[in-house]
């Protein structure tokens, strides 16, 4: 097995920290695999100074579009710490992909992933496990997604479960886990206008617990994000709007709108913002509560 490749940092140094640092780009290689092997090898190694991490990979890439691409990999640090290792394999354009995550770390962790892409619609479905520890954490969890022009729909469902009931007191109970269920769906887009970009988010969660001794859901949640963006004269003009409720809990609301431009040589910027609550108590059946902020900056390098 020959190297084709290598190109290294000129400066690759400890700092004042002993972290490593990559002073341009990260250390590559391209292996020549023998001519009957249909596939290409790469390896490459990076270093993250500010979190202290290091991380190998490596790939066998498919030099025909009908054979399966295979990737592992490991995420560690010099310092101690939880090294995580990873392994996939996927078909080209991500079609169909399964990868395995180990983290092994103060709670070993262990994850499984099936996702597929299949143009405008994606699926996957995960799974999660923690064994040997005292909770014994599974959960399982699968969703999609479905593109139609400017906008995207989707939903997911997640099931976890958990020991938290002394091992001495199990026996009382046919189901003695801690269970929680939660479903989401959601709906996003962005388009141009009236000259700008517009985008739109929508999120709603639905969601229930069961212990050995009771059953309960929870009330669901409702999200929304409005926000736009263009220019306007010198600068640029952005504005957002978010809401968030709660069915019998109350909700809460948010407004804002900022405009930047150059002013004096550096950026200047002119910005309101509105925010309040709405969540009924006894003493106070509105429970209404608001406010308003109205600010400027401007800043400039010398």
């Amino acid at each position: 097995m020959a190297v084709e490749e290598r190109t290294v940092d000129e400066e690759t140094v400890w700092n004042n920290k002993n972290r490593l640092k990559f002073a341009t780009t990260p250390l590559w290689e391209t292996l020549s695999l023998p001519p009957e092997v249909p596939y290409e090898g790469h390896l490459r190694l990076s270093a993250d100074a500010e979190q202290r991490r290091i991380v190998g990979s490596g790939a066998l890439v498919p030099i025909h579009e009908d054979l399966p691409e295979f990737n592992v990999g490991v995420d560690t640090s010099p310092h101690g710490g939880s090294p995580t290792y990873k392994m996939s394999v996927g078909l080209p354009s991500d079609r169909l992909r399964a990868t395995q995550e180990w983290n092994a770390g103060d709670v070993p962790t262990t994850t499984s992933t099936l996702e597929s892409n299949l143009g405008p619609a994606s699926l996957y479905y995960k799974t999660q496990e923690q064994p040997g520890s005292p909770g014994d954490m599974k959960s399982r969890e699968f969703g999609g997604r479905l593109n139609a022009g400017p906008f995207s729909v989707g939903g997911s469902r997640m099931e976890s479960s958990q020991e938290t009931m002394p091992e001495e007191q199990r026996s009382r109970f046919e189901d003695p886990r801690y269970r929680f269920w939660k479903e989401m769906g959601w709906l996003g887009g962005k388009a141009d206008i009236l000259g700008g970009v517009g985008s739109l988010n929508l999120q709603k969660t639905w969601s229930r617990h069961r212990q050995p001794w009771h059953e309960g859901k929870h009330p669901p949640q409702t999200e929304a994000k409005l926000s736009y963006e263009r220019a306007l004269g010198p600068g640029t003009i952005k504005g957002a709007a978010t809401g968030q409720m709660v069915r019998d809990v109350g909700k809460q609301y948010g407004a804002n709108l900022s405009y930047l431009f150059p002013f004096l040589g550096g950026d200047a910027s002119i910005s309101s913002e509105f925010s309040g609550r709405q969540l009924p108590t006894a003493q106070y059946p509105t429970g209404q509560t608001s406010k308003w902020k109205v600010g400027g900056r401007w800043t400039k390098k010398f």
